[in-house]
């Protein structure tokens, strides 16, 4: 019945991931700490720990898929990828280490808090118009370096942190969604990485756990977001972007309230 849970779950992940074109950790960390409480699998004091590691490294996988075909359409302005990569990396680093040392109901509360907040941007459709030339390259390192680093703290993938940022320099949408996906995927990969090695000498973590990583939570959900990211896609098409937005938040919000209160 889990393993029935985490195949639904990808495909509410790749759904969501289509038709809001958002990546998918904000739909798969809830959904992964419902599961695991009803369960009661993970022991209470790890389980944020567990859901964002999972969370993390099933979003590497689409990712990279998505990272590939953008390399292939020259879609990537690599000199600015390079700017923010290095910082980027430093936040993975620092941030997957942070989160392991806090602890799990404070996780719980950041990552509740930050879904409030972005519900009321695509509620009311906070946005600027105005744009801004690429900063220089240390400013592009810090921004990297927060990005990074709260990435990897909500176990978060995809664009909910770096797109906005992009959205502010002179860049297409097209150029905006392939920087967000190349220079997101090593945070997201080391993000991993981190959580599996901070892991590993923690004792009372299921079988099939590398670390942090919960596989048969992982890979379920890999196979099901895969298969129904391409019929989320269809699915916005036939909706208006601002219609979509609106239910986007208050779904985000709903969320958010719903983890307040189990926490």
């Amino acid at each position: 019945m889990l393993i029935l849970g985490f195949l639904f779950l990808g495909v509410i992940a790749g759904l969501a991931a289509g038709v809001f074109g958002i990546g998918g950790g904000v739909i798969i960390i809830p959904g992964l700490i419902y599961l695991f409480q009803i369960t009661a699998l993970i022991p209470p004091h790890e389980l944020m720990h567990v859901v964002l590691a999972s969370s993390l490294a099933s979003v590497a996988f689409t990712s990279l898929i998505a990272g590939i075909v953008h390399a292939r359409k020259n879609n990537i302005r690599w000199p600015i990828a390079w700017q923010l990569i290095p910082g980027l990396l430093c936040g993975a680093i620092i941030g997957s280490y942070i989160a392991t040392k806090l602890n799990t109901e404070w996780l719980l509360y950041m990552f509740a808090g930050f879904l409030a907040l972005l519900s009321l941007r695509y509620i009311f459709n906070w946005q600027s118009d105005t744009t801004y030339p690429v900063p220089a390259t240390p400013i592009m390192w810090l921004v990297g370096l927060v990005i990074g680093s709260l990435t990897s703290m909500l176990g978060l993938g995809g664009g909910v942190l770096i797109i906005p940022f992009l959205g502010l320099l002179s860049l297409n949408m097209r150029e905006i969604s392939a920087l967000s996906i190349v220079c997101i995927l090593p945070v997201v990969l080391l993000a991993t990485l981190g959580y599996i090695v901070f892991g590993l000498k923690v004792h009372d973590l299921p079988r099939y756990s590398t670390g942090y990583v919960y596989w048969p939570a992982v890979l379920p959900i890999i196979i099901t977001s895969t298969i129904c990211a391409p019929i989320g896609i269809s699915i916005a098409q036939k909706l208006s972007v601002k219609r979509l937005k609106e239910i986007f938040g208050f779904i985000l919000l709903f969320i958010s309230i719903s983890l307040f209160i189990l926490g």
